[in-house]
């Protein structure tokens, strides 16, 4: 039987409020499955032990840069694409983003596009369609570094499986640059072209995607390093070439919508790639033993980033705020004046 139409509009607004409530069901279970199963008084005393000048030393350096990285990537992405865009518009709008990246990757980077609407008059969607193309260069350069990593460390039966994810991801990309790039249509998908959304992919040359993919590789660079310099502070010694594989794989899982920011779905992955590289006192080496040193390093390291770019955020909201309302209020003068005139 049909709903009324009556009864749509109360269907849609409860499947919308299950939507938004899912994430923090999930990151509220997880995050009380990690409590469940760890031993708290071993996460304090991990933590105790670690140098809280040298972590927070490590995370600001880590913001820092990465940020300059990040915004540099979307000033070359925006200026290519659409109009010549500064550091000086995009530094504040990426900044502000990261209050919206606690709820997760798509919100951030939804309201980078909302924003450069009104600051660079960027079309919305155009806009959405640049921060697409940017995920699905992050998205082919992770599985390349994921892939060329496998053959240094062995994930037992896991590799194999990482592999196909890895090829199956990259050929996909490989299909988007023949179909773009190629101008081969794949029989039934030309329509796409004239698609606004997917302007980046129209407009963005071979060059671009190396140009630009340089940088943001070098952002996953910082990444990687920052992990490697931070995790022995914990006591988990991890070779380069393996974060080669395993930053990847988390950065993958935290950019699913699926938790808020990540929170307990990168922690229980770690606890199964991180383990293993625990060095401990003693000779015996349990998952009950290895855990909470674990635990005490993802939770201590995205509590200390969140809180820099939160006050990043924050700091840099009221400029893009009072930017927005000055812009709106100029149009709306304008607007006033020509029909006046």
């Amino acid at each position: 039987m049909e709903p009324t139409p009556e009864k749509q509009p109360i269907k849609r607004t409860v499947r919308g409020v299950a939507m938004q409530l899912l994430p923090w069901v999930v990151t509220a279970a997880l995050v009380g499955y990690l409590v469940h199963t760890t031993d708290l008084s071993r996460v304090w005393a991990t933590v105790r032990r670690v140098d809280v000048g040298l972590l927070v030393l490590y995370s600001v350096l880590t913001i820092a840069v990465t940020y300059l990285i990040d915004t540099f990537s979307l000033k070359l992405a925006f200026s290519r694409f659409h109009h010549p865009t500064s550091m000086g518009d995009l530094l504040p709008v990426k900044a502000a983003s990261y209050l919206l990246n606690i709820l997760n990757y798509n919100a951030a980077a939804g309201s980078i596009a909302l924003m450069m609407k009104v600051r660079r008059e960027v079309p919305v969607v155009e806009g959405l369609g640049t921060m697409l193309w940017i995920s699905v260069l992050d998205l082919a350069i992770l599985n390349l570094l994921s892939l060329g990593g496998t053959y240094f460390v062995s994930l037992e039966g896991g590799t194999l499986w990482i592999r196909l994810m890895n090829v199956a991801i990259i050929g996909a990309f490989v299909g988007s640059l023949i179909y773009w790039n190629g101008g081969f249509d794949f029989f039934v998908l030309g329509r796409l072209r004239s698609w606004r959304v997917f302007n980046g992919f129209r407009v963005a040359s071979l060059v671009d995607y190396a140009a630009i993919g340089a940088v943001r590789l070098a952002l996953i660079g910082v990444y990687i390093l920052s992990n490697w310099l931070v995790l022995p502070l914990f006591g988990i010694l991890i070779p380069l070439h393996v974060l080669l594989v395993f930053v990847p794989i988390l950065t993958l899982i935290n950019v699913l919508p699926i938790s808020v920011s990540g929170l307990g779905t990168g922690q229980v992955v770690m606890r199964v790639l991180f383990s293993s590289f625990v060095v401990l006192e003693t000779a015996q080496h349990t998952r009950a033993l290895t855990d909470p040193v674990v635990d005490a390093f993802s939770t201590s390291f995205i509590v200390v980033q969140l809180f820099f770019r939160i006050a990043l955020g924050l700091t840099c909201l009221p400029l893009v705020s009072r930017d927005i309302k000055r812009r709106q209020a100029a149009a709306l003068k304008a607007s006033t004046e020509a029909r006046s005139d």
